[in-house]
């Protein structure tokens, strides 16, 4: 019989697997119409590392989809990613969407030249950032509260009734949670070394 997946491996909790919940009245239909219409195309999704930043962009994709061609970057420490959004300046036009998660990543420097060249050709842009950008208002600031927090574990064990009854999960949790109250992205992580070590603690099937 087949090891049944780790239920906080990468591929369930990435972007785009594990959607954006929102407590609040609103839609990822009114956020895109905000950024359109409200902020004219040009806004900043704000919130600390794990927070659901790049969850929240995945799902806005589709939506933004229907009125612009997106042109979607994440950056990293690597330059590559930088000149990656230079090569797409044929690209840009008032029909086109910018997408830069990660954007504080950029340099000062590099970051004044994209936004004045990003204007200059009439393009939209959408960032994320830990802090609030200069040159940005902010369309939505994520964050992490212990009610959502409960409920993605409890959707992520939802076909696991075997770790949903260890003993430990509660302690585990609380641990994984205090270490990271708020970065979901690493207490995925923890719970996902707290499940390989169940694996390992396992007798051995005859």
């Amino acid at each position: 019989m087949l090891e049944p997946p780790n239920p906080f491996s990468t591929c369930f909790v990435r972007p785009g697997a594990l959607g954006y919940r929102r407590h609040d009245a609103g839609c990822l239909e009114k956020l895109v119409d905000d950024f359109f219409d409200r902020y004219c195309g040009w806004a900043a999704v704000v919130g600390p590392h794990g927070s659901g930043k790049s969850t929240l962009l995945a799902d806005c994709q589709p939506h933004l989809n229907r009125y612009t061609r997106l042109l979607p970057f994440r950056l990293s420490t690597s330059a590559r990613d930088a000149q990656a959004i230079w090569q797409s300046h044929p690209q840009w036009s008032p029909s086109t969407t910018l997408i830069i998660d990660g954007y504080e990543q950029l340099q000062p420097w590099s970051a004044w030249c994209l936004l004045q060249a990003v204007r200059r050709r009439g393009a939209k842009l959408l960032v994320t950032a830990h802090r609030k950008p200069w040159g940005f208002p902010t369309l939505w600031e994520t964050h992490v509260d212990e009610g959502l927090a409960a409920e993605l574990l409890h959707h992520l064990l939802r076909h696991r009734p075997d770790l949903r009854q260890q003993p430990d999960l509660e302690q585990a949790w609380g641990a994984a949670r205090q270490r990271h109250p708020s970065n979901l992205r690493e207490t995925f992580m923890s719970m996902y070394d707290w499940v390989e070590d169940k694996k390992q603690k396992r007798p051995a099937s005859r």
